[in-house]
């Protein structure tokens, strides 16, 4: 399995850095486009964790505050067996 995780607004992915050697598996991090210079909006965000997911297979999705509005928004496909916690 492999951990997904997706920082809130005004952070990046630095913010899981105490947090990932901790897991008990891989762990990749989304940086969202509207925490960063590019700007983009939530649509930006939902893509880049679609993205993401899409290229992994049995993930964990954990994400903290804001980083949930893009992780649980409706995507080309849906988040097929994404269960919120």
């Amino acid at each position: 399995m492999t951990y997904v995780l997706v920082h809130g607004a005004w952070h990046s992915p630095w913010y899981w850095r105490d947090v990932a050697p901790r897991l008990d598996g891989p762990a990749v991090t989304v940086d969202l486009p509207s925490c960063g210079p590019a700007h983009g909006d939530l649509h930006d965000d939902a893509r880049a964790i679609r993205d993401v997911l899409d290229a992994h297979t049995g993930v964990t999705l954990v994400a903290h505050s804001y980083g949930g509005c893009g992780g649980g928004a409706p995507t080309p496909g849906g988040l097929g067996g994404v269960a919120p916690r």
